[in-house]
This record gives C-alpha cells, structure tokens and sequence, in this order.
C-alpha cells in the first residue's frame, strides 16, 4: 500500500499494518549501480557541453528505468484485481473483457500490387464473457488426451485449431486437493465495415453483448468488466453510460476496472490471433475478405473458433444531437470504478484507500443509446465452451537445492511445454496443449519466480558472452570492485513512488 499512497489525498491513503524497516537488495544495488555511473561520468567527462549531454541522456536511461519498475508494480497490483473477481464470483455473475483491435485491410487471394494501396480498414470488437459453471464438465468441449501437441508434431489437425480448452497433463489428480473451480466463456466479435470507434460505439456494442447473455441466461444479474486504456473506454461518457445499460438490460454492472497502460495483453488479443489465422486459412482456399459479411464467414469457416459468434453489424442512428458530454477530472488518473446507489466510486489503485466518491448528479450522461443492427450465420447455435484451469504454485525456494534438482529431474523425464504465458511479464507458467494456455490467460493465475541472478551477476555474465564474440580483439581488462551496500546511506523511497508520472510540455507556454 506504501508505495501507491498518495498521502496529499487521504482518499488514495491506506495506513499498514507494518512498519517499513527493511530494503530490497536487489533495488539498494539497482540504485547504487545508477549513482556510481553518474558519479563515473562526471569524474571522466571534461568538456561541459559533453558533460551536459551525456547527464541529460544518462538521467533519460535512469527515468525510463525507474519508470518500467513501477510500472511492474501497477501490473501486478491491478492483475490482483481480476484474480480477486474471479474467486468471488457466484453463478448469477458474470465477467466480461472488452477490447477493439487492429483494423484488418482488406484482402483478396490474388489481387495486383496496384490495388494494396488506399485501403480502408475493417473495425472489429472482441469481448469475451465469462461465468462459473458448476455442473458436471461436458467431455466434448475438452481436449481429449490423444490429441496433445508434441514437440515433433509436424501438423495441427483442425479439431486441435478450432478447439480452445483443454487440460492440462503435467497436472496431479490427488484426491486430498481442493477443487478448482469451472469457468464458461463466449467470445463476441462485432465486425463494422465503417464506424467510428468512439465511446457511444462501445457503448452499443456492451448492450448486445449484456441483452444476448440475457437472452440465454435469464439467471446473469451482475457483471464485472476489464479493458484496457483505450480512449474510448476510459472516458466519463462510457463509464457513466454503463448505469444506462444496467437499467435496459436487466444486468447490474458492479464495476469496471483498467489494465496499467501498455500491460492489457489478455483473452481478446489471443482470440484475434486464432481468428486471423482462419482468415488466412480461409484465403488459402480461394477466398476472399474484402467486407464485414466475408469476415464473418472467414470466421466461421472450418466449423469456425469454438465460442466464438461473428456478427455483421452495423450503427443506425448516427445522426444524432450534440449532447452535453459528461467530464471527469482527472479520470487518466483512475483505474477502477465502483457504481453505487448514490454515485461512482473510483481508485487510483486497487483495494488502496477508500476512494473518490462522484455523486450521480454531477454526472451527465446520454439519455439514449444507438440503435445496433446484427447479422450472423444463420442456424448458429452459440453455445458457452466449458473450460478448467488446474494452476499449480510453480515457486519455490531459492536457497533450497535439493527441491530445484527433484524439479528439474522431473522436469527432464517429462513432456516440454511448448506453450509459454507471454501475457504477463515475469509469469513462468507453460503449458503442453495451446487449449491449457487460453484457459490460464482466461481464467488463471499467474505464477512469478523470483530471479536467482543478483544483478551483479547478470552484469559478469552478460560481459562474458561479449567476450567470446572478439576472440581476435584485444582484450581490455576492467577492475570491478564490489562495493557494499550500506542500508544507513540509501535514501529511502517516496510514499507513491509506484504511481504513473505526469511529464510537462516540453516547450513553455509562453515561448
């Protein structure tokens, strides 16, 4: 909590129940290494324009650094966040991630070079909707054991490309181990030919998705949702207008909560991935997609992704009158939103301080919400894809040899994991089936080590491998002293020293 506080705003204080005596080796030796560099540069350099140059380039590298390992923190803290919802959350709620991606360019077979050029690009949303599921598993919508992936497969059949669940064979099925709990998802994608991604386009494509899982599932009462920093999703018009949505779908939207920018890799983006390759699957045959309707066939090609629904959709009234748009202040700052009866909650952080409480009447927000118009595949039935994430605590003991020469033994006698979580940086989760890996970033947690490599020593080894490379160079040899870290010397760290920089222009105002 210290290193989120913000102790200028009690709102964004949380007091600890610890006391703050100790440091990290690891970031006293980081910050030490930095000062003696800087130290280094100003004994060597004599020339003051070098001089001034090389400090402003070298405090350039100490900022950026300092900045990655905050931003570290903040990924880690609001991820706790989603694991927190997904261990929570009951059989009438469900959990919902939204995303736009990439325009896809239009595409034929064969087409000359001429026609690449001044293309418009096709806008499609991904939003994958999750709930638990405590009935009995439906074995069809599970990879079958036979139908693993190993290192040597030349080939990927089609049931193992359509199908995205799976479990997980490295895993212990003891008797004395708690049950991990079942999840459902279906994945919506809403293809446009044209429009606009604003914020009142969310906004309509959040009410299909919410009045189609009404459809199906009269029992969904509440839902949770997760995006990334996108301009149209982080603005006041479309957290606002969620209160609007809640009241025409008959589905409470409890809360919504933000990724730390440049850290909102998740489902959606592996879903687009699969998606794209059937794409190309399906222009290998002769096809084209040059619109949203031969997307849409694109997609369900080859008996399509598994959960997955294609709709060709498009925004009837888009004439509509300037209203007066609903402002925030400061809402870059806030990452998660809490809807109360009598207002908006927000946080800067996660479970850190009591928060901003925004009253409903100091918020205005569009009365209506445009009118969406959807064509799918006909006689498709979209069905929840049933999915068990089995995670096992992969960390251990770096003091304990013993442990790590039984894991690696093991390690050797068994499968590799082909599949690695490259979702979360630091996650050493990996996965024999492609199926365990979109249920771990589904669903799971994601399991950290701590580094067994101390930054000096990373630094030696890194010195080493340059070596090697100019065998016919001379080599120059470099004293290394190792200096010792005094904790009494260190200055200590600020209380919100984790949250996000503001930067200032970088030409005054009144140049």
């Amino acid at each position: 909590m210290y290193r989120f506080a913000v102790w200028r705003k009690s709102i964004n204080t949380q007091d600890c129940e610890h006391e703050h005596d100790e440091s990290c080796t690891e970031c006293s030796n980081l910050t030490s290494t930095l000062d003696e560099i800087e130290r280094f540069i100003k004994e060597t350099e004599t020339d003051k324009e070098l001089l001034d140059r090389a400090l402003k380039k070298f405090r350039s590298y100490r900022e950026s650094i300092e900045a990655w390992k905050a931003h570290s923190l903040r990924s880690i803290n609001q991820d706790l966040c989603r694991e927190n919802l997904l261990d929570k959350l009951s059989n009438d709620e469900i959990y919902i991630n939204l995303d736009w991606d990439m325009k896809l360019l239009p595409v034929k077979s064969r087409e000359p070079q001429s026609e690449f050029f001044s293309k418009r690009g096709i806008s499609w949303h991904i939003t994958a909707v999750m709930k638990k599921d405590e009935s009995i598993e439906n074995e069809s919508n599970i990879f079958p054991e036979d139908d693993d992936i190993s290192d040597d497969s030349p080939h990927i059949s089609e049931h193992d490309m359509t199908d995205l669940c799976g479990e997980n064979d490295n895993e212990k099925n003891g008797t004395n181990q708690k049950k991990d709990p079942c999840f459902k998802y279906k994945v919506f994608v809403h293809v446009f030919d044209q429009c606009t991604q604003d914020s009142e386009t969310v906004v309509t494509i959040l009410n299909d998705v919410l009045r189609r899982v009404k459809e199906t599932d009269p029992q969904i009462k509440k839902a949770f949702i997760r995006s990334d920093n996108a301009g149209c999703c982080h603005c006041a018009n479309a957290l606002v207008s969620a209160k609007l949505i809640s009241e025409k779908t008959d589905i409470a939207i409890s809360r919504t909560d933000f990724c730390d920018p440049q850290g909102g890799k998740g489902i959606c983006h592996r879903c687009a991935a699969i998606i794209k390759s059937f794409i190309r699957r399906y222009l290998n045959k002769n096809h084209n997609v040059t619109c949203a309707s031969e997307f849409i066939e694109a997609c369900h090609s080859y008996n399509g992704v598994k959960g997955v629904l294609a709709l060709d959709c498009q925004i009837v009234n888009i004439t509509r009158k300037q209203e007066v748009k609903c402002k925030i202040k400061n809402i870059t700052d806030y990452f998660n939103f809490e809807y109360l009866e009598n207002g908006l909650l927000v946080h800067r952080s996660w479970n850190v301080g009591s928060g901003l409480l925004i009253p409903w009447l100091q918020l205005n927000h569009n009365s209506n919400i445009c009118n969406l118009t959807s064509k799918g595949i006909e006689n498709f039935t979209h069905e929840w894809v049933q999915t068990k994430e089995k995670s096992v605590n992969q960390s251990m003991d770096v003091d304990d040899c013993e442990e790590q020469k039984e894991m690696l033994s093991q390690k050797c006698s068994e499968q590799r994991n082909v599949y690695e979580c490259n979702i979360e940086q630091g996650c050493t989760a990996a996965f024999v089936k492609f199926g365990n890996l979109i249920n771990h970033i589904l669903a799971g947690k994601h399991h950290r080590m701590i580094e067994r490599f101390s930054l000096k020593d990373t630094a030696m080894k890194m010195y080493h491998s340059k070596l090697e490379e100019v065998e016919s160079r001379r080599i120059i040899s470099l004293g290394m002293d190792l200096v010792n870290t005094i904790e009494d010397e260190m200055d200590p760290l600020p209380t919100d020293w984790a949250l996000p920089i503001r930067k200032s222009s970088t030409f005054p105002i009144n140049a």
